[in-house]
């Protein structure tokens, strides 16, 4: 089970399933693209849901209107990021915390190799 949201009065269970940044992005901009499902209380599950975030330049959290939202099981079903900014960027928060502290690791062997090579 996953974090409950709540969208419009309705309670939904949201899973994340991925997360990405595509660094050199699209024309230059990077983005961050976030798989994940959520299933309505005794209603629908969505199984394929993709959100799309560019990264804002100045590295502040993107607007709710720069959240794009589709199902992938049925294309022609889009959403406002408002619908689900929230827990989006909450998964995104946490694969940037996750990478800084694999860069940050990864820094700290290269410095430890680098100095038992002397």
């Amino acid at each position: 089970m996953g974090k409950q949201i709540n969208v419009y009065g309705s309670v939904l269970d949201f899973n994340v399933t991925k997360v990405q940044h595509q660094r050199n992005g699209i024309s230059g901009r990077p983005f961050h693209h976030v798989f994940f499902s959520y299933e309505e209380k005794g209603g629908a599950f969505h199984p394929n849901m993709l959100a799309i975030v560019p990264d804002k330049q100045d590295g502040a959290k993107p607007d709710l209107c720069e959240c794009y939202v589709v199902d992938l099981n049925a294309p022609e079903e889009c959403w406002r990021g408002d619908n689900f900014h929230d827990p989006v960027m909450d998964a995104i928060d946490n694969h940037r915390k996750a990478e800084d502290k694999r860069w940050n690791e990864s820094l700290q062997k290269g410095r430890k190799l680098s100095a038992s090579r002397k």
